[in-house]
C-alpha cells in the first residue's frame, strides 16, 4: 500500500475494526556470542552451522505499552 492511501481499518464484511499493534523501538538489552574455536576455526573452510535459541517475556510498562 502507498504511504498516500487512507487505511482499512475494516474486514472484508465492513462492519468489524481490526486489533492493529505497532513497534515503536527495537533495542537488544543483553546479547551474547559465542565462538569457542576462535581464531583456529577462521583458518578452515567456512561450513556454517547456526543455532539461535530465542527467549522472551513481557512487561507491562503503562497504559497499552508493553516491553516484550
Amino acid at each position: 500500500m502507498a504511504d498516500n492511501e487512507p487505511k482499512n481499518d475494516k474486514t472484508n464484511s465492513g462492519d468489524q475494526v481490526q486489533a492493529q499493534f505497532a513497534l515503536q523501538r527495537v533495542y537488544v538489552k543483553d546479547l551474547s556470542f559465542e565462538s569457542p574455536r576462535a581464531p583456529q576455526s577462521f583458518q578452515e573452510a567456512w561450513k556454517p552451522e547456526v543455532q539461535l535459541d530465542i527467549k522472551t517475556n513481557g512487561n507491562k510498562l503503562g497504559e497499552n505499552v508493553f516491553e516484550v
